[in-house]
């Protein structure tokens, strides 16, 4: 799994700091679900788009905090190490995500 790229990290950091500050309004709500869903569901999946905007809405601020940061802003690039997985994995993702690669 790659790290976030800078220009992912340029979208995901202000739209942490504004949900920090101002909760979960409508610049947040629209630009969490840019940034997690792709245009085809967010088009097409309605369902989709209200499941992370009603999360957000529910989300304790500061767990939602820790878990960005946690499990995106810091996350390594592990693609290297990959190879030496030995238990079968299996990765599933849209083809618009880009945080994996074919292999």
């Amino acid at each position: 799994m790659a790290a976030l790229s800078r220009s992912e990290r340029r979208r995901t950091y202000p739209l942490l700091v504004v949900h920090g500050v101002l909760g979960p309004i409508e610049l947040v709500l629209t630009g969490v679900a840019e940034v997690l869903l792709s245009a085809h569901t967010r088009k097409h999946d309605p369902a989709a788009v209200e499941l992370v905007r009603d999360s957000l809405r529910h989300a304790n601020r500061r767990m939602l905090r820790n878990a960005v940061i946690s499990i995106s802003l810091r996350r390594e690039d592990l693609t290297d190490l990959l190879p030496a997985v030995t238990a079968p994995t299996l990765m599933i993702t849209g083809s618009d995500h880009s945080g994996f690669t074919r292999t």
